[in-house]
């Protein structure tokens, strides 16, 4: 399966995060340069949906955890 982020402006001040793809130590670096160029825009709130994400290692959860800071 491969990997994909996608944004989207769900309102003006609102932004949704789609990840589809396993997250691990290959692909949580490019999760995490979405959501940190997604944390410098000035949004009110951002959505992660994980539904397309059947697996996900340490290094994604950490990646979830380390955006929020």
């Amino acid at each position: 399966m491969s990997f994909e982020v996608n944004v989207e402006h769900e309102t003006a001040q609102s932004l949704c995060i789609h990840v589809k793809g396993n997250i691990d130590v290959r692909t949580s670096p490019a999760l995490r340069e979405v959501m940190n160029n997604c944390f410098s825009v000035q949004v009110e709130s951002i959505q992660v949906v994980l539904s397309g994400v059947p697996s996900m290692d340490s290094s994604g959860i950490a990646t979830l955890v380390g955006a929020s800071e």
